[in-house]
Order: C-alpha cells, then sequence, then structure tokens
C-alpha cells in the first residue's frame, strides 16, 4: 500500500458510499489488475525470447519481440533482438 492508497481511504472514510464513489473504486481495481497482467506479459516475453532464440523457433521469437514492443515501444532489449538476423525455419 502506497501513500495515494492511504489517501484515498481516507477521503472514503468521510464521504458516504453511493454508486459514482462504488464506480471509482472498481475503476481503480480494474486499472490495477490490467497494469499488474501487463507486468507480467512483459517478463513473460522477456523470458519466452532467449528461449524461443536459444532452440531456433524463429517465427515465435519474431511474434513475440512484435508483442513486447507493443507493449514497450522502443524497449532497448527487444530493439537489440530485433537486430539480431533471425534464421529461416
Amino acid at each position: 500500500m502506497d501513500a495515494a492508497d492511504d489517501k484515498i481511504r481516507d477521503l472514503l472514510r468521510v464521504v458516504s458510499a453511493d454508486d459514482e464513489i462504488t464506480g471509482w473504486q472498481q475503476r481503480v481495481v480494474a486499472g490495477r489488475e490490467a497494469e499488474q497482467q501487463r507486468r507480467q506479459r512483459i517478463s513473460d516475453l522477456r523470458t519466452a525470447i532467449p528461449s524461443a532464440l536459444q532452440v531456433g523457433q524463429w517465427a515465435s521469437v519474431d511474434q513475440n519481440i512484435t508483442d513486447l514492443l507493443s507493449l514497450v515501444p522502443g524497449d532497448s532489449q527487444a530493439m537489440q533482438w530485433r537486430s539480431k538476423p533471425l534464421r529461416s525455419a
């Protein structure tokens, strides 16, 4: 929990729980879950790319690099992997 969470909780104690606040809380939770899933996907791709390179799964490497760059545009590691020539399967 961070300082922002503490401030939010303090504010919610002084206002009534109406539909607008409930909806806002749900959006905050959904946003945090989406960011957590995004970070996990980035981590999974950073692990999968070297493994696929090692065993020569070139189509998988190319797709994973594309996916990583869509999540982290300009990522230096992905750009380095992309600059390496891939062998044909």
